[in-house]
């Protein structure tokens, strides 16, 4: 009987590959939009990037 390969170990890579982006995305916007600016996009890189994490 030929062994059947499970999708949980892609998922799995795909679903960090996919947070890592999304961390290194918010860092970016984190680091690019001042705290002071009023704006929030700097909270929300803040949120992406500790989602990420």
């Amino acid at each position: 009987m030929p062994r059947v390969p499970l999708k949980v170990p892609l998922l799995t890579a795909l679903a960090t590959r996919v947070l890592i982006g999304a961390g290194g995305a918010g860092a970016a916007v984190f680091g690019f939009v001042p705290e002071d600016a009023g704006s929030p996009l700097h909270y929300a890189g803040a949120v992406t990037y500790f989602e990420g994490c």
